[in-house]
């Protein structure tokens, strides 16, 4: 797997993520294949990151987000512990995926104004705080987010890619 068909597949910051992410920290051998790096992709970066951007800011479009969670990265980042840095971001967007599906916010804009706007205010904080964290791995997506936060209009961060592998015959003798 060369780096070029990475970036032709996944494009940079999609690249940047998975080589940073799916071998430990920096320095260790790892384990890819083309259909681990596009289940990664799909669900880290699509589904994880990209949906919940995408559904906060939908839900989110007129109320206003206060600043971001006080998470600090840098001992991990001093360490070279890259994807433990990136396990950090990727708790905190699993937990608030769970928290939409826990607090059903679309329910509670119809029904309880006062509580959807405290999920969603608590929502945009921590994309918010995301944005932060992922700049220095994401640049672009995390430009891509803070304009997305600022405007409050949805946005595509990452497009599911299709698992298309190829299936290798072995002649028989």
């Amino acid at each position: 797997i060369s780096a070029k068909e990475m970036v032709e597949k996944f494009g940079v910051d999609g690249t940047r993520y998975l080589l940073l992410s799916v071998g430990g920290n920096f320095g260790e051998d790892a384990d890819v294949s083309w259909k681990k790096l596009t289940e990664k992709y799909n669900a880290d970066l699509a589904n994880g990151l990209g949906n919940l951007t995408s559904r906060v800011l939908k839900l989110a479009q007129n109320i206003k987000g206060g600043k971001g969670l006080n998470i600090s990265l840098d001992e991990s980042i001093e360490k070279m512990e890259l994807s433990s840095a990136l396990d950090i971001i990727w708790n905190i967007i699993r937990d608030d995926n769970k928290y939409i599906e826990d607090n059903k916010p679309w329910e509670l804009a119809k029904n309880n104004l006062e509580n959807f706007k405290v999920v969603i205010e608590k929502l945009l904080r921590d994309l918010n705080a995301i944005s932060d964290m992922l700049a220095p791995f994401l640049p672009e997506t995390s430009k891509k987010k803070k304009k997305a936060l600022e405007t409050k209009e949805p946005v595509i961060l990452f497009q599911r890619i299709k698992a298309t592998f190829k299936v290798l015959k072995l002649k028989e003798n």
